[in-house]
């Protein structure tokens, strides 16, 4: 990395930093370099499993709202589908085919879970927009010393 990337990275105050994020965040000029890794003889890798699931876990959570978005979404779908199955329920008793008992224990019990994933998503999504705003990511990268502004999100 060059140092104007290096000073850019070092303009995030978060804590807990994925750096492959923050590196595509920025927004400059990258390239790779392919090499081919002898095997470790001997010893074991550095990065075990779970160390590879909590940084997965960082880039998901530090750059996404999908897993608090997926919450609402199942949610409302949820809902909707209690609502249908509510009043087939009351179609079928209407008719005298309906089991006694079960379905109306069954529909109040998921239509409470709904609701319950429905809450929790837009809470979610207030704790979410929180955790932007306290991550402290500025809102321009200067690349050079030219006027060309580019947002950093």
């Amino acid at each position: 990395m060059n140092r104007k990337a290096v000073d850019a990275l070092l303009e995030f105050r978060e804590k807990n930093r994925y750096l492959p994020g923050l590196r595509a965040l920025v927004g400059f000029r990258q390239g790779w370099i392919t090499c081919n890794r002898e095997e470790r003889p001997g010893s074991k890798p550095g990065m075990t499993y779970g160390k590879l699931i909590n940084l997965a876990m960082d880039a998901i959570f530090s750059f996404s709202d999908i897993p608090i978005r997926l919450c609402l979404f199942v949610g409302i779908i949820g809902m909707l589908i209690c609502f249908g199955a509510f009043f087939y329920i009351i179609l079928s008793k209407l008719l005298g085919i309906a089991p006694f008992g079960w379905s109306s224990t069954t529909i109040s019990i998921f239509f409470i879970g709904f609701i319950e994933l429905i809450f929790l998503g837009i809470m979610g999504e207030y704790i979410y927009r929180i955790f932007k705003e306290t991550q402290n990511r500025p809102h321009y990268i200067i690349k050079n010393n030219r006027v060309a502004l580019r947002p950093a999100q």
